[in-house]
């Protein structure tokens, strides 16, 4: 077994079974994939690992950002030294992002205080299993999201974040959120609901937050609390998914629901989706 960080003096193989170990897990690593902007033939300098190599093979994998976001897909033979490794780079860490079980282990192990943990269902459609909803309300519209819509749906984002995301607004990094929400709507797939009248209000949105070869994470879907209850997410989503089989290549796509968030889970599960595991965020 070999672990260490991958340096930009690592064999060009050690390099290879990385990318294939990442692409064989797209699912997990999405969005790692995503910063790889379709280029997969070179791993960007913003990432890093600590692989666990047994047999020539990469068995297990930490993978984590310039900016402290960690991704482990470990097994549970490697949990003693995941966690002297996490322990040892404590003071990096942002986020923790794992399947549950396996994440759990680790904080208990590190033994530090974190501000808060969210706890999500992984749900996964296929084109084959999708039931499209596309229809028509007389006092809304759908259309696909442009970055001439950031004014209409920034408070929007926010009150997504905060509803869904962040939990505790006292280091919500605003103007970075919105920034990345502007590059979003400019170089992803966006859709907005709007009310069909003279206000003109955006109501509802759903967007790509990430892509790896064959899937896309869908997320930041969110409906205003005065809106709720008329199918206006079902509206949203159903044009959104839609368009991704409809004119993309992708063969899926990925989502993370809370698991306490039953409304939505019964209408992703209406669409189509399926669950696939249980996932864990935790923030330092």
């Amino acid at each position: 077994m070999m672990n260490g960080h991958i340096k930009d003096n690592i064999k060009n193989t050690h390099k290879s079974m990385i990318i294939k170990y990442l692409i064989k897990n797209e699912e997990f690593f999405i969005n790692i994939l995503d910063k790889f902007n379709n280029d997969y033939s070179k791993i960007p300098n913003s990432i890093n690992f600590y692989p666990f190599i047994n047999n020539d093979c990469i068995d297990s994998l930490i993978v984590f950002s310039n900016d402290g976001y960690f991704y482990p897909l470990i097994k549970d033979k490697y949990i003693k030294e995941s966690s002297q490794f996490f322990i040892k780079n404590i003071s990096k860490i942002f986020s923790i992002y794992g399947h549950l079980d396996i994440v759990n282990i680790l904080l208990k192990e590190i033994n530090k205080p974190y501000r808060y943990k969210n706890e999500y269902y992984v749900m996964k459609l296929v084109k084959k299993n999708f039931t499209n909803y596309k229809f028509s309300l007389d006092n809304y519209y759908c259309i696909h999201g442009e970055e001439k819509h950031f004014p209409k749906i920034k408070d929007m984002q926010f009150l997504y974040h905060k509803e869904e995301v962040y939990c505790d607004n006292s280091f919500y990094p605003y103007q970075a959120e919105m920034l990345s929400l502007k590059k979003n709507l400019k170089t992803n797939i966006n859709y907005i609901v709007f009310t069909n009248d003279e206000k003109n209000i955006a109501v509802s949105k759903a967007n790509v937050n990430g892509e790896s070869p064959n899937y896309f994470q869908l997320g930041g879907i969110y409906t205003r609390k005065e809106f709720r209850n008329k199918g206006l997410s079902k509206l949203c989503l159903s044009y959104f998914i839609d368009h991704i089989f409809s004119k993309t290549k992708k063969k899926g796509i990925i989502l993370y629901v809370k698991k306490d968030n039953t409304p939505a889970i019964k209408l992703y599960e209406k669409l189509g989706f399926t669950y696939q595991y249980e996932s864990i965020l935790c923030y330092y």
